[in-house]
């Protein structure tokens, strides 16, 4: 370790991976032979401006559960430690059938890890509604199940597009940023909305949208 440094816990990731329990390191070297100035093909081996465009699907591998494994083998050292590496989305009718779906879980998963439920009473902030269990399988691994109906499904889509997650340096990120006050009031009144229709409760008027927001997202 005093030699290798940082290396060395990338040497052990890389053995921890191998069903063999270790790696051979062979000798070898990088040879170019290319007729142009050698500083040339130094920028290129060094240069970190070019990876970004032009080995663009290699970065979609770090939100993947390949790239929590290997970006994060801190928080995930092995497969089994992952708390989502497969799930499921149940879409039941109304509010009395997710409590039946959530059973019928239970019978097929008698190993529940976690149970959350975000229905009768919303998650802030914006209003999110779902059961949410965290069950293990036949081999021990974890799988991530969410239950709720077809109007929490679309607002959690919704939610999740324009606020929850929005891509980095959108016009959604940019909308949700100068209007956070009213993007949460929507959501939380159609939260609230839909989860009196899902119920069979008298329902008012469709709360209102905020000004732009229709334009950007589409509507709920």
């Amino acid at each position: 370790e005093e030699h290798l440094g940082g290396a060395a816990e990338t040497i052990d990731r890389l053995v921890r991976f191998s069903p063999e329990g270790e790696v051979e390191v062979t000798a070898g070297f990088l040879k170019h032979r290319v007729k142009a100035n050698w500083k040339f093909i130094l920028e290129n081996e060094c240069d970190g401006y070019h990876p970004a465009f032009v080995h663009s699907s290699i970065f979609g591998v770090a939100d993947s559960a390949i790239g929590k494994l290997t970006l994060k083998s801190k928080n995930y050292p092995t497969a089994d430690k992952m708390t989502d590496l497969t799930g499921m989305r149940v879409v039941v009718n109304s509010i009395k059938d997710i409590n039946k779906a959530v059973e019928a879980v239970k019978k097929s998963f008698p190993g529940v890890v976690e149970h959350q439920d975000f229905v009768s009473k919303a998650m802030p902030p914006f209003g999110y509604r779902s059961v949410h269990m965290l069950v293990r399988d036949k081999d021990g691994l974890t799988k991530e199940v969410q239950v709720r109906t077809p109007n929490q499904d679309k607002h959690a889509i919704f939610m999740h597009d324009l606020a929850y997650k929005p891509p980095e340096g959108s016009a959604a990120e940019a909308y949700v940023k100068k209007n956070d006050a009213a993007v949460k009031s929507y959501l939380n009144a159609m939260s609230e909305h839909f989860y009196k229709m899902d119920s069979g409760q008298p329902v008012g008027e469709k709360p209102k949208m905020p000004p732009g927001m229709r334009e950007l997202a589409g509507d709920l």
